[in-house]
C-alpha cells in the first residue's frame, strides 16, 4: 500500500455530493484563495493546481498541496481555533462553501467514510 497515495474515488464521491451547494473559484498564481470576508469557517475543494496554507496568527507555512484536495474538512469533526490563509501557488481551480454545510451534506448522503476513513474503515 502507498501511505502517499491520495483516495481518489473518494475524493470525487465527496466533491460530486457537495459541489451543488458551493461557490466556485479560479485563482491565477500567487492570488488569495481564502477570503478575510468569510463570516463562517469554510471548506476548500481543489480541482486543479498547488496551494499553499499559512497560519494567519504567525505566517508559518504549514503545508503545500497538490490537487484535488480538500482543505477544512477536518473541522467538520473539530473546531479550530486556527485561522488559516490559502494562496494559489499555481493556477487554481476548485470550489468552497461553509463547514456546515459540509457536515451536513455528509451527514445526509452518508459519507462518512468517505470523508475520514480512506480504505482502512472496515
Amino acid at each position: 500500500m502507498n501511505v502517499n497515495a491520495k483516495p481518489l474515488s473518494e475524493l470525487r464521491r465527496l466533491e460530486q455530493y457537495l459541489t451543488a451547494a458551493s461557490t466556485p473559484f479560479t485563482c491565477a498564481p500567487q492570488q488569495l484563495i481564502t477570503s478575510g470576508e468569510w463570516n463562517e469557517p469554510c471548506t476548500i475543494v481543489l480541482q486543479t493546481g498547488v496551494i499553499e496554507v499559512y497560519r494567519t496568527s504567525d505566517e508559518l507555512l504549514v503545508g503545500i498541496a497538490t490537487a484535488p484536495f480538500i482543505f477544512g474538512l477536518s473541522t467538520v469533526v473539530i473546531n479550530h481555533s486556527h485561522e488559516y490563509r490559502v494562496i494559489a501557488k499555481t493556477a487554481c481551480t476548485g470550489f468552497y462553501l461553509p463547514t456546515e454545510t459540509t457536515r451536513q451534506l455528509i451527514q445526509q448522503y452518508s459519507l462518512w467514510k468517505e470523508a475520514f476513513c480512506w480504505g482502512r474503515c472496515e
